[in-house]
């Protein structure tokens, strides 16, 4: 089962049971704001491969050469379908896919996020 979501979602509190009930997410966001996809984050923490749109903020730091899932152009229906049509012929290479989003989420702390802020601070306190 695919769990997809294309606009931010209502199931918020609902989502990490969604979650065990699918194989793969997908953020298939069609504007090019996405800011992050944080669903992408609780996706990769609950072991799930994932599908994004490359408009979603997070591609760079979570998916792009990470392994943890694929980046698909938003509103390309033909690359999203052979996409997902890859993600389920590669249903063997899932468990890697789940190893590598749990260690990439395990780098996103709120130490991490934090030291992140303080270091953006320093370099505009810097100018």
């Amino acid at each position: 089962m695919i769990c997809s979501f294309s606009r931010p979602t209502l199931f918020k509190i609902r989502l990490p049971f969604i979650n065990a009930l699918g194989d793969i997410l997908c953020l298939l966001s069609d504007t090019p704001d996405e800011t992050w996809g944080l669903v992408v984050n609780e996706a990769m923490a609950c072991g799930m491969p994932v599908i994004v749109s490359e408009s979603c903020g997070c591609v760079p730091d979570l998916v792009a050469g990470k392994g943890t899932g694929w980046a698909v152009p938003p509103g390309d229906l033909e690359a999203t379908i052979r996409t997902i049509k890859t993600a389920i012929a590669r249903r063997s290479s899932w468990t890697s896919m789940e190893e590598n989003g749990r260690a990439v989420i395990a780098k996103h702390t709120f130490t991490r996020m934090a030291e992140g802020i303080l270091a953006a601070l320093a370099s505009v306190d810097a100018k």
